[in-house]
């Protein structure tokens, strides 16, 4: 895992579009990268594809998890709760989480 970029988009985005109906756009993505309290993460395989992410972002003294998926293949392998944990041990414990998971 590791912070996400912008050449991860593509993959994100594939991800995104595999798990939700209504996905975000590249746009919607670019403008958390840009936003100073936004949070990003991504999980990739070997080939440095990225197969889970999640995106949260600070609203005065509260977290909200924005979104969180991880690609249909990889269900079930325990990322999504990787990559919450590490959230949850990165912001502070008084906080409102809401998430968006596939």
């Amino acid at each position: 895992m590791r912070g996400m970029t912008e050449a991860d988009l593509p993959g994100v985005l594939a991800v995104e579009t595999a798990c939700f109906t209504s996905p975000w756009t590249t746009g919607m993505f670019r403008a958390e990268l840009l936003y100073p309290f936004s949070w990003q993460r991504v999980a990739v395989d070997e080939q440095e594809e990225v197969i889970a992410f999640i995106v949260a972002r600070h609203y005065g003294d509260v977290w909200h998890v924005m979104d969180l998926a991880v690609a249909p293949l990889h269900h079930k392998s325990g990322l999504g709760g990787r990559l919450l944990d590490e959230f949850l041990v990165r912001t502070p414990v008084d906080m409102a989480v809401v998430l968006e998971v596939c």
